[in-house]
C-alpha cells in the first residue's frame, strides 16, 4: 500500500500528499479553515491569561518587597508604575475582549501587543535597576525573568509568535544592562547563561509548534 506522507505547502496555505512512487498533490486549507484556527487559538490564548497575572502580580510583589530599602526608591517605584501599567492595561484587555465581537485575527493582534508591553515593562525596568544593584540581587531578578519566560512557555503556548515578542521583552535588555553592572567572570558568565536560556527556549518553542 502506498506510503502517505504531510508535507508543507509550497504557499503556507496548504499541504502537499506525498505518496511512495507517486507524484505529490498540494491540497488547499480554505479560509474558513483558516479563520476556525485563528479562532481556537486566541479563545486558548485569551483564557490563559488570568492565569498568567496571578502569577505576573504575584511575582512582581515579591521582587518588590526584597528591592525595597536596598534599591534607589525613585527607580525602583518608577519600575513598579511601569509595571502595574501594563499588567493594568492586560487585565482591562481580557475584560474588554470579545471574541464574539472581533475577528481572530484582531483578537490575537491586542493580545500580542499587551503581552510586549508586559514583557518589556519587566525586562526593560529590570535593566535599568541591575546597574543599581549588587550581584545577588540582579542575580534573584534574572531568575524571575526567567520563571516568568518558562511560565510563559504554558500560558502562551497558543501563540508563537506572541511568546516570542514576550521572550524578547523580558531577557534581552538583560545582557546589555549586566555587562554595565561589571566585566568580570560572574558577568560574563551570566550573560553566557541568558543567551544560552534564550536560544534553548526558542528552540523548545519551535518544536512544539512543529509537532
Amino acid at each position: 500500500r502506498p506510503e502517505v506522507r504531510l508535507l508543507p505547502g509550497a504557499s503556507g496555505s496548504g499541504v502537499r500528499l506525498a505518496r511512495e512512487g507517486g507524484p505529490r498533490e498540494e491540497v488547499g486549507i480554505s479560509p474558513s479553515t483558516d479563520q476556525d484556527l485563528d479562532r481556537s487559538l486566541s479563545a486558548r490564548l485569551l483564557g490563559e491569561q488570568p492565569t498568567a497575572l496571578v502569577g505576573h502580580v504575584v511575582l512582581a510583589a515579591g521582587v518588590f518587597a526584597f528591592l525595597w530599602g536596598r534599591a534607589p526608591a525613585s527607580q525602583l517605584l518608577g519600575w513598579a508604575g511601569a509595571l502595574t501599567l501594563a499588567l493594568a492595561a492586560r487585565a482591562a484587555g481580557l475584560l474588554r475582549l470579545d471574541p464574539r465581537t472581533l475577528s481572530p485575527r484582531t483578537l490575537l493582534g491586542r493580545l500580542r501587543l499587551l503581552v510586549t508591553a508586559s514583557g518589556l515593562a519587566w525586562g526593560v525596568g529590570a535593566a535599568m535597576l541591575t546597574p543599581e544593584l549588587d550581584s545577588v540581587q540582579w542575580a534573584l531578578i534574572l531568575v524571575v525573568l526567567s520563571g516568568l519566560v518558562a511560565s510563559g512557555a504554558a500560558t502562551l503556548a497558543a501563540d508563537q509568535v506572541a511568546y516570542r515578542l514576550f521572550l524578547v521583552g523580558t531577557l534581552a535588555p538583560m545582557p546589555i544592562a549586566i555587562l554595565m553592572h561589571g566585566r568580570d567572570r560572574a558577568h560574563v558568565f551570566a550573560v553566557l547563561l541568558v543567551a544560552f536560556f534564550f536560544g534553548f527556549v526558542v528552540m523548545l518553542n519551535g518544536r512544539m509548534h512543529r509537532m
